[in-house]
């Protein structure tokens, strides 16, 4: 448990830090300089606003806040790119540590450790939560143009009206607002798909893949450990083809699951083992290790 909570703490700490030098850093103001006194005002006070915001959101746990640090701070990297390319006093050192500091942010809160230790603070007892990875098709074609308009669509509004561009602001917050909402629920999916220890076993929580979350208790599961390469044949892949290393939960008969194809629903009858992609799988094994359920050796080979 001690390792556990320095894990958290040295993932979280270093996104707060990094976030705390964004924010004493005076980039954003230079580069909004040039423009007229009122629009600055009221960009420089809701970039404060966000950045209270934001710090709040990394000291809190549970999917909402893992969402919501990692669609600013990437947002952020972009706005201090975008700064430092258009700012008329060039105070390099400054400016060169301000722009350090955002992709700092951003590198940290897209780490999976900091993933699986936002996503394990808000469990229960004595849960033990570890975050699945993004599907590799959604990650590589997906991801970015979502993220991208979930910004673009909040903030295309208010930028406009803070110009007094009235009409077009309005316009921008009846249509931004409400894509950016649904592009930003479409990324917080991702972040509720979960492994679960507990004390009765394991939960494959993933929506994705299964119609509902499904308790293997340690009685049916016979070993977790490396999948192989060959993994087939009666081993259900709930991976959602994710990249990188997969586990392989082998269990110790035959399973029913509420397997989730396309937009259909049907019960799989011949399941003996499940093929999961948590982003951290060493750390799975030695909470299952830890938890008394068998850990198996790759069987490739």
């Amino acid at each position: 448990m001690g390792r556990l909570m320095r894990a958290v703490l040295t993932a979280r700490g270093a996104a707060v830090a990094a976030w705390l030098a964004v924010a004493a850093g005076s980039l954003h103001a230079d580069a909004l300089a040039p423009a007229d006194a009122g629009f600055r005002s009221a960009v420089s006070a809701g970039l404060w606003v966000v950045f209270a915001a934001t710090l709040a959101v990394l000291l809190l746990p549970g999917p909402l806040a893992l969402t919501a640090a990692r669609v600013v701070a990437p947002a952020n990297l972009a706005a201090s790119v975008w700064a430092l390319a258009v700012v008329d006093d060039r105070a390099w050192l400054g400016h060169g540590a301000a722009l350090a500091a955002a992709a700092v942010a951003a590198g940290a809160v897209l780490h999976p450790a900091f993933g699986d230790a936002v996503t394990d603070a808000s469990s229960y007892g004595a849960e033990r939560r570890f975050l699945l990875r993004a599907p590799g098709p959604v990650l590589v074609t997906l991801v970015a143009p979502m993220w991208l308009l979930t910004c673009a669509g909040a903030a295309a509004g208010p930028l406009l009206l803070a110009d007094r561009r009235w009409l077009a602001g309005a316009a921008a917050l009846m249509v931004g607002l409400p894509v950016s909402a649904l592009a930003g629920r479409a990324l917080h999916r991702l972040a509720r798909r979960w492994l679960v220890f507990v004390p009765a076993g394991l939960v494959v929580h993933d929506h994705l893949t299964l119609a509902q979350p499904v308790l293997l208790t340690r009685s049916e599961i016979a070993s977790v450990g490396p999948a192989p390469a060959d993994a087939a044949g009666g081993a259900a892949d709930l991976t959602a083809a994710a990249l990188g290393l997969a586990l392989e939960v082998r269990l110790a008969g035959p399973a029913e699951l509420p397997l989730v194809s396309g937009r259909s629903r049907e019960k799989e009858p011949a399941v003996i083992a499940l093929l999961v992609s948590p982003s951290l799988p060493a750390r799975v094994l030695a909470a299952a290790a830890d938890r008394g359920i068998p850990i198996s050796a790759s069987r490739d080979g």
